[in-house]
């Protein structure tokens, strides 16, 4: 027989997933089908070859160490029975779940999965206003600690470490962020160059027209105070403290001046970076819902001042109300980058203590 003839009666690839085939054999290695001989009008056609398929791991079954449960989600850390603490998994990333999201029984109750399901550049609801009260708790105790026994009496000093507080609140924002290895897109950090400077010209002219909010804001102080809202509010630490920022020494001015902006910028992270992007994750991202969870967390920021500052945190409740409203709008006018609203409050804040100084 001529060898061309007998080459042409050989099977080489099968003709189902084009694995090379051995002469002699009759299954196919790859596929397991019947070897078949490739018919003539399809042998001169380009063979495209077989996609790799490659098996992703499935979720590990993992036992409680404690009550013996086994939990096959990768999202939990803790027992949901016993709320003992699990051995640690690689990256949810490699692991595909042989079923659709559905229910996890925690805390004696079903929750949806999705809502344990972190993400590395977006809150859940849950996750957010977790990071959020932990921030808040840390605020309040150091602000105690610091009133009870680090300020006995009032001056330039005293007036520098309590911006200590405020420092901190966005401090376990970014701890959250570098521990657990996520995005800090989360926050709503974007350093890009052209999203850069867009935020760097909304948050000057957002800082400008702050500006003359804190004229009006005075206006507006001194409108409540001339209604007789003087004799139920004791403004004499207020006016002490201006007393002694525009007598204080340069070097005093300027290290109460960079406290102050750490204050800021930490302020911002919190409430637009981890409160505002969580509850906008929540309820959504149309301009109704925008404006929405804008008006949450401006009640969220003038409640929290004013009911700690009570009572003089009354008078001063529309200002911090009107404030957070502006700079939530600055924030998503600027597309949700933070380098906005924080830009527009450093501004803000140094403005207010320049025409202090000069006044």
């Amino acid at each position: 027989m001529p060898e061309e003839e007998q080459d042409d009666r050989l099977v080489k690839y099968c003709v189902y997933c084009g694995a090379k085939v051995k002469f002699g054999e009759v299954y196919c290695p790859n596929c397991g089908k019947l070897v078949v001989k490739e018919p003539l009008h399809l042998k001169d056609k380009k063979r495209e070859p077989a996609p790799i398929v490659t098996k992703r791991k499935e979720v590990p079954v993992r036992k409680c160490s404690n009550c013996g449960a086994l939990i096959k989600s990768p999202i939990l850390k803790q027992c949901p029975i016993c709320n003992n603490e699990l051995e640690e998994l690689p990256p949810f990333e490699e692991y595909t779940s042989p079923t659709k999201s559905g229910f996890i029984f925690t805390d004696k109750k079903l929750e949806p999965e999705e809502e344990h399901i972190l993400k590395r550049d977006k809150w859940n609801l849950k996750e957010g206003t977790s990071v959020f009260t932990t921030s808040l708790l840390v605020y309040i105790t150091t602000m105690l600690l610091i009133t009870l026994f680090i300020l006995p009496e009032q001056n330039i000093l005293s007036i520098i470490i309590g911006q200590l507080p405020e420092i901190l609140l966005g401090l376990y924002p970014i701890w959250y962020i570098n521990t657990n290895r996520h995005s800090y897109k989360k926050l709503g950090f974007d350093f890009t160059k052209k999203n850069l400077i867009i935020a760097l010209i909304i948050g000057i002219a957002g800082g400008v027209g702050l500006i003359f909010f804190d004229i009006f804001s005075e206006f507006l102080i001194n409108a409540m105070l001339d209604l007789g809202l003087e004799n139920f509010f004791d403004i004499t630490p207020i006016l002490m403290n201006s007393l002694i920022i525009n007598n204080a020494e340069l070097h005093w001015f300027i290290i109460l001046t960079i406290m102050i902006c750490f204050a800021s910028i930490s302020s911002e992270i919190l409430f637009r970076g981890t409160l505002h992007n969580a509850l906008k994750e929540r309820f959504g991202y149309d301009i109704k819902n925008k404006l929405f969870v804008i008006l949450i967390v401006a009640l969220a920021y003038s409640g929290i001042y004013a009911v700690l500052s009570f009572p003089i945190g009354l008078l001063f409740f529309p200002i911090y109300f009107l404030l957070a409203l502006i700079l939530g709008i600055i924030y998503e006018a600027g597309k949700g980058n933070l380098i906005c609203p924080i830009i527009a409050s450093l501004i803000y804040n140094v403005s207010s203590l320049i025409i202090l100084l000069i006044l």
